[in-house]
């Protein structure tokens, strides 16, 4: 099995879970939901394709948007999978191309920092978003 072969089957298995998910959580098909998630999902695969760096800033785009939406929309399960997808992004981004650039202590404790700090502020971020979607800062 080639390289891309193994991608895309990945792809398609994420993909399908996470349909399946989409389906228990909202107790059928949803058109909107489903869209959004195979649109993160094939940036996602674009980005593991090519392996560069500059697919991250569309991703955490595509999630910002998911976000957005699920305000909008007040429906807290799209915030949280959108802020979710983000933070994994951004930790994407740092263990495939950040932690490379410097040296490994150096790299493991801005590690660490990054996912303190990080992590209390999409926590804070996360509490005021669901406040504003409705969900009252579960």
């Amino acid at each position: 099995m080639g390289n891309h072969t193994a991608d895309y089957l990945a792809f398609f298995v994420v993909l399908a879970a996470l349909g399946a998910i989409a389906w228990r959580i909202t107790g059928g098909f949803d058109a909107k939901l489903f869209g959004a998630v195979a649109i993160v999902a094939i940036l996602s695969l674009v980005a593991s394709a090519s392996g560069k760096w500059t697919i991250y800033p569309l991703v955490a785009i595509a999630y910002g948007a998911m976000i957005s939406w699920g305000v909008n929309e007040q429906r807290v399960e799209l915030v949280n999978a959108g802020l979710a997808g983000f933070a994994i992004s951004v930790l994407g981004f740092y263990l495939s191309h950040a932690l490379t650039l410097l040296g490994s202590s150096a790299g493991l404790i801005l590690f660490g920092v990054l996912m303190l700090s990080g992590g209390f502020v999409l926590e804070k971020a996360r509490r005021g978003l669901l406040v504003r979607a409705g969900g009252g800062g579960q």
